[in-house]
């Protein structure tokens, strides 16, 4: 069950950085010297850290991952790649053994549907993109467990900064 706690946590965090990301301006000079420090912090953190206890090691036993996914029809797909076997579910599963189970891809048009269906029959994936109203929902009928409670232990000083950085009405967005 930690397992799943971790690996909900560690999507979580890269759903939230992902979505703010894209909120400010950024020059390139900037984010070179940000990934040098962040990349210098990760490992001055991880130092007398048992390989095995870092958020971004190779786990021993494969993990499955279940996800409800959403793919633009127009969308243009690499040869040989699909949203069920690609650059990143190969990196998951080669570097981080964990395997990317797709339960349903629906269009990005049909995907809030979808998951209000899912939500109505209590028949969730693990892993899944919500807009407030579903999330919402979903705290409301226990059918997620809050992060605030892991939030302190687990998130990196990065997202936490990202939060602070939103004000009180993000965090209460994200930590319920």
């Amino acid at each position: 069950m930690k397992q799943k706690q971790i690996i909900a946590l560690v999507s979580a965090t890269a759903l939230v950085a992902t979505a703010l990301a894209g909120c400010g301006k950024t020059s390139e000079e900037n984010t070179q010297t940000t990934a040098v420090s962040t990349q210098t912090t990760a490992v001055s953190e991880a130092e007398g850290t048992a390989k095995e206890d870092l958020p971004f090691s190779k786990y021993a036993e494969t993990v499955t991952v279940h996800l409800g996914g959403s793919l633009n029809p127009n969308a243009k797909v690499p040869n040989g790649m699909s949203i069920e076997d690609n650059l990143y579910t190969r990196f998951l599963k080669d570097d981080l053994n964990i395997e990317v189970v797709y339960d349903w891809v629906a269009s990005s048009s049909d995907f809030d549907e979808k998951m209000n269906l899912c939500i109505g029959s209590g028949t969730i994936p693990e892993l899944m993109n919500v807009n407030a109203a579903q999330y919402r929902a979903l705290l409301k009928y226990d059918m997620i467990q809050p992060l605030d409670q892991y939030f302190d232990d687990y998130a990196s000083d990065t997202l936490k900064g990202y939060l602070e950085s939103g004000g009180e009405e993000l965090k209460k967005m994200y930590l319920q």
